[in-house]
C-alpha cells in the first residue's frame, strides 16, 4: 500500500550522518528524517523514492490548526503488506498511534511554531498527518 504523511517539521533528507561543526543544520535535519523512518519501519519494512519535499501552503488545508501559508514536509512511501498500520478499521491507526509524542530536534527550517519537541497525531497542535495514497 502507499502511503504519505504531511508535516510542519523539517524532515529534509540531507544525508549528512556525521556530526561536523559547519553541518550542524543539515545533520539535525537528517536525525529527524531519520526518526520518521525508523518510526515507520516499527510494523513493516518501507520502500520510497523520493526525498520530502517542501511544500509551501496553507496548513489548514492539510488539517493543521493554522490558516497562515507554512512550510509542509511530504514524505510517501509503500509498504509490500496490505493494512499494516490499521487499527480499529482506521488504515492510519497504527500510524497515528505509533507517531504520538515521538520526540525530534526543532529550530531547522520550519516556519510553524511549534511548542514542544514532539509529534503530535490526535487533537489540537497536530504537527504530523497520514494520508493513504489512491
Amino acid at each position: 500500500m502507499k502511503y504519505s504523511l504531511y508535516t510542519l517539521v523539517d524532515i529534509s533528507y540531507t544525508g549528512q550522518y556525521r556530526n561536523e561543526p559547519d553541518k550542524k543544520l543539515q545533520r539535525n535535519q537528517q536525525q529527524n528524517f531519520d526518526t520518521v523512518i525508523q518510526t515507520l519501519e516499527l510494523r513493516s519494512n518501507i520502500s520510497y523514492d523520493k526525498k520530502p519535499a517542501v511544500l509551501i501552503e496553507k496548513a489548514s488545508d492539510y488539517g493543521f490548526n493554522s490558516t497562515s501559508e507554512q512550510k509542509i514536509w511530504n514524505f510517501e512511501w509503500e509498504t509490500e503488506q496490505v493494512d499494516v498500520y490499521i487499527k480499529d478499521e482506521n488504515h492510519i491507526g497504527q500510524l497515528i498511534e505509533d507517531f504520538q509524542f515521538v520526540p525530534f530536534i526543532t529550530n531547522l527550517d520550519e516556519t510553524a511554531i511549534i511548542q514542544k519537541p514532539i509529534f503530535i497525531t490526535q487533537g489540537t497542535g497536530l504537527n504530523i498527518v497520514f494520508k493513504i495514497k489512491q
